[in-house]
């Protein structure tokens, strides 16, 4: 499958630690990649975009260090998307998601990840080993996500 479209998926401001820097790292290696970010603001939590002070940060934080990413939507079909962990609101091809701490390690985590998930990135070894376990098509970042820049 040849990439042409990629999506980031943040619903907090904690995703975008993870995403930002792999938008960084996918445009310097393929700039021809035409890339969004979905923000949606339904996650109500303290870092939760639903929050008008943290969704405004979230769009400059995007707009400052991915200045060549567009704004998505949601109305449209990617070929790849990004996020963390479980959870989806994009239409994709192909889905891969990022370990964020041990939320893979509960069971409705398992569950939604092993119906949305084509890959899913882990940290460490060990929690590949123990995702692969569990029964999710996992591999091992040789570093942190966060330092793909």
């Amino acid at each position: 499958m040849q990439v042409k479209t990629v999506a980031f998926i943040a619903v907090d401001l904690t995703m975008l630690r993870y995403l930002v820097p792999l938008s960084q790292r996918l445009n310097s290696i393929c700039p021809d990649i035409k890339q969004s970010f979905f923000l949606p603001r339904s996650n109500v939590k303290y870092n939760g975009l639903a929050l008008a002070d943290n969704h405004t940060l979230g769009l400059s934080l995007v707009k400052n260090h991915c200045p060549y990413a567009s704004l998505s939507d949601g109305s449209e079909e990617f070929d790849v998307t990004f996020q963390v962990e479980s959870g989806t609101e994009l239409r994709s091809k192909k889905r891969i998601a990022l370990q964020h701490g041990f939320d893979y390690s509960y069971s409705h985590v398992v569950k939604s990840l092993k119906e949305q998930v084509n890959l899913y990135i882990c940290s460490s070894q060990q929690s590949c080993d123990y995702a692969l376990e569990l029964g999710l098509p996992a591999v091992a970042a040789p570093l942190p996500v966060s330092m793909w820049v």
